[in-house]
């Protein structure tokens, strides 16, 4: 089994794995598109600017509308069934169900983060917490209830440049204004992609982002990359097996991925 990041650029060409891309609708949207996301059965769900969240499924329907006081500041759909949210107000994440109805909800403890910026999950049950306070990465073993892994980031670092974390392929992905930072599940520095990109995803064993009007992927145990041409201008583009959604401002495009023959 491959258990090693390796960033050795080996090939930069036009990405033929996922084929060509039918268009099947636009989906109009009442109010700007703040974020967008995927999860792993394919559908997407899209965050506004007023802290709303849309459902919808791969055909572009409506499946569910859903926002809460506060909005969260990370959220991640992961498998669909048992979706993930932090609130930085009240120091809590929670697990939440398809209708964003909340399973389970857990208080971040002073003892291990004084001031939680971002928490992000960590496999099933354990997470990974940004502590504003030190500018520390800690993951946290809820179960045993003790720090398994620690991050301390340089002390001239902000912050609050850091938009988002997530964990993929047991590796911790961390995405500021301008880079990517990757690090192993012991929080071993990996890599540092510089991209100005607003988002990170993952699809199989690649990351992707948006460079330069294209989707950037990257093989996470080769480092090979390969971009990929987009059928239309976006400002987020997520992909699945079946689908190509490309975002913007109050729209969404729905593309079939029809593989080559």
């Amino acid at each position: 089994m491959r258990t090693r990041f390796i960033l050795l650029i080996s090939l930069i060409a036009p990405l033929a794995l996922h084929g060509q891309f039918k268009k099947i609708k636009t989906v109009e949207v009442s109010e700007d598109i703040l974020t967008a996301y995927v999860d792993r059965p394919g559908d997407l769900y899209i965050a506004t600017v007023t802290g709303q969240f849309q459902k919808f499924d791969k055909d572009g329907k409506l499946a569910l509308v859903y926002k809460n006081n506060p909005a969260p500041e990370l959220f991640d759909p992961r498998d669909g069934a048992r979706l993930f949210a932090f609130y930085r107000s009240n120091r809590q994440y929670a697990y939440l169900n398809p209708s964003f109805d909340f399973n389970k909800s857990f208080v971040i403890d002073s003892a291990f983060v004084l001031e939680p910026w971002l928490v992000c999950a960590s496999g099933d049950f354990n997470v990974w917490v940004l502590d504003g306070a030190d500018a520390t990465m800690r993951k946290i073993n809820v179960n045993k209830g003790q720090v398994d892994a620690e991050v301390k980031l340089p002390a001239s670092f902000d912050v609050k440049s850091i938009r988002s974390m997530r964990e993929y392929q047991g590796m911790l992905f961390v995405l500021t204004d301008d880079a990517i930072m990757i690090y192993n599940s012991i929080g071993k520095a990996i890599k540092t992609i510089n991209t100005k990109s607003a988002y990170v995803n993952f699809l199989g064993e690649e990351m992707y982002y948006l460079q330069d009007g294209k989707l950037r992927f990257v093989d996470l145990f080769t480092g090979d990359i390969r971009d990929q041409a987009l059928p239309a201008p976006c400002t987020m583009a997520l992909l699945t097996d079946e689908r190509l959604y490309l975002i913007q401002q109050k729209s969404i495009d729905l593309f079939e991925v029809k593989p080559n023959k």
